[in-house]
């Protein structure tokens, strides 16, 4: 069974229509190179350009709490709960220079400005619970400021080491419990940040829309879920290396019909309209933290030209099955 996150669509099949062509670009902010040295001082002095490309050439990775660690989200009253300073979780252990700074605490954002940007006049709006389910997410917050020009300021304080395990026992390798600093971080669609996470800590195009698009469940055996992304990875064209570039995989310009004709073949009409809130928002989590990196909003738009295609494709198949009834 093909997996789709239960995620509410973004609109009904039937006005699939009213979604616009294209997503807006909005004009790339500046990076306020002060945030970065707030965050961790240890970047103090160093470009943003420099920041993005060295955790990808270092091959840094993506860091999520220890699958041991309960503590994986927290659960608060929207008006009278404050979320702590700090937080304690146990991360798999990728030596200090890879340790995280601090953690994120994701809440949808209660912002009418915000909930009120809508794409389409038949937009289906999502609906929060008085109590509402807070995700953490440890991170490397100089990354994230020199991606984002409106992320809040963020203020170091050294990681406390509580306890470390060095034991070769453990199935998911060395673990440290550590005391990191809570960064409270409300967005308009608190799932697409991990699809964020994905291209900051790998700078590919291709995984961060496979993300979108193509999405895993990790709950489950994961290898024959890549098969999809094996098809999609035959749509892309290497770059090859030159005396100025380094080598980097482009988005194929016929790239975004071919995938959303393997989408259609895929997936359900609802099931499209699902992945729709995925992109959507993830597009307006890029706009909130007024991210700078051109090649992420490439990336964004591809994914939408290719989910408009397969909804397309969807729509004369449904019609087509309809008519020979």
């Amino acid at each position: 069974m093909v997996f789709v996150p239960p995620i509410k669509p973004l609109i009904e099949p039937r006005h699939w229509r009213s979604l616009p062509r294209t997503l807006e670009r909005p004009p790339l902010g500046k990076i306020n190179t002060a945030n970065i040295a707030s965050a961790d001082p240890a970047y103090a002095g160093i470009t943003p350009e420099k920041i993005r490309e060295d955790f990808v050439a270092n091959g840094a990775k993506i860091l999520g709490p220890s699958k041991r660690d309960p503590q994986a989200s927290l659960t608060v009253n929207a008006d009278s709960e404050i979320l702590p300073d700090h937080c304690d979780l146990t991360i798999t252990e990728s030596g200090v220079a890879m340790r995280p700074t601090h953690v994120f605490a994701l809440y949808p954002t209660f912002d009418s400005a915000i909930q009120d940007a809508r794409c389409s006049p038949h937009q289906l709006r999502l609906t929060y619970p008085q109590t509402r389910r807070v995700v953490l997410r440890p991170s490397h917050s100089a990354l994230w400021a020199a991606y984002c020009s409106k992320l809040p300021t963020i203020t170091y304080e050294p990681v406390k080491v509580l306890t470390s395990s060095t034991s070769g026992e453990d199935p998911e390798g060395p673990c440290s419990r550590l005391r990191l600093p809570l960064v409270p971080l409300a967005l308009p669609y608190t799932v697409g940040f991990d699809n964020l996470l994905l291209y900051m800590y790998s700078g590919c195009q291709k995984r961060f829309v496979s993300s979108m698009l193509l999405p895993i469940d990790t709950k489950v055996e994961i290898k024959p879920q890549l098969e999809a992304w094996e098809k999609f990875a035959g749509f892309l064209t290497l770059v090859p290396r030159t005396k100025k570039n380094e080598a980097y995989w482009e988005l194929h310009p016929e790239a975004a019909d071919r995938l959303g004709a393997l989408m259609a073949e895929r997936y359900a009409f609802e099931d499209l309209c699902r992945l729709a809130r995925n992109v959507w928002g993830t597009h307006q989590d890029a706009v909130c933290l007024g991210i700078v990196d051109v090649r992420l909003w490439e990336a964004l738009e591809f994914a939408w030209t290719a989910l408009l295609k397969a909804m397309e494709i969807a729509d004369r198949v449904s019609g087509a099955v309809d008519g020979a009834k």
